[in-house]
């Protein structure tokens, strides 16, 4: 009997392994899917670049929809994106390549007057992926703010596409320091030391709890926007649910 249950032990566990090293097979084979957290966790099975070109898709489809949707120029027709730390000049062009009309990537001495889109984290896991918007905007009184989103986008192995937005009270997710995009081989040159310090992220997509009152998403104007102001560091309360139509 003790035999017997050997044979089988050994027998299902070799079957486990096969089954696991087919399904890691078919995903490396396939080099249309990804698995990657934009800022870099601590420690997660991921790819960590914004220059993945995965990462780079998803980033674009996700602009693109957060623009089209509140769009914001200065008096010469101007905005701009921040991208995430670490995006070599050559990606930041292609993902910038088929924005509507008027983008400027970020330079150094940049007018601050320039409206501002940035991208707060990019979170792809094979055909499902979520990215972190933060756009400019005014209220109806005139005052300007910083709009929170979250684009949802399923494709991988086809196309991708906008799901849904979900919108943020503004400052739940921290606005990022000013990223001037490197050539990639300047970028590969520099010492860590020399790198822009990437804000605090958390493991995974935490679940937000849901404002008592809803917050009814505000009209945006095109019209030049005042600087931005920071939203306050990442850790300093977790991610809170607005319930807005999307």
């Amino acid at each position: 009997m003790a035999r017997i249950r050997s044979n089988h032990s050994r027998t299902f566990g070799a079957a486990t392994r096969i089954i696991a090293g087919l399904a890691i097979a078919s995903l490396t084979l396939s080099g249309c899917v990804s698995y990657t957290n934009v800022p870099e966790p601590e420690s997660a099975p991921a790819f960590k670049s914004a220059n993945h070109f995965q990462a780079k898709k998803v980033t674009a489809a996700a602009l693109a929809e957060i623009i089209e949707r509140y769009p914001m120029r200065d008096a010469n027709g101007q905005y701009s994106v921040n991208l995430p730390a670490g995006t070599t000049l050559e990606s930041a062009q292609e993902i910038v390549s088929n924005l509507p009309e008027g983008v400027v990537i970020p330079f150094e001495g940049m007018d601050a007057s320039i409206p501002t889109y940035h991208i707060g984290r990019i979170w792809i896991r094979v055909s499902d992926a979520k990215v972190d918007v933060l756009y400019p905007a005014r209220s109806f009184d005139g005052t300007g703010f910083v709009g929170n989103a979250t684009v949802w986008i399923n494709g991988g192995v086809r196309t991708w596409n906008i799901n849904r937005v979900q919108h943020w009270a503004p400052g739940t997710i921290a606005v990022p320091p000013l990223y001037v995009p490197i050539p990639k081989a300047e970028l590969e040159m520099m010492d860590d030391s020399e790198m822009i310090d990437e804000p605090d992220v958390v493991e995974d997509m935490p679940e937000r709890e849901p404002e008592t009152e809803p917050v009814v998403e505000q009209e945006t104007i095109e019209e030049s926007v005042p600087e931005q102001v920071d939203a306050p560091s990442s850790g300093s309360e977790p991610y809170r649910e607005v319930p807005v139509d999307d």
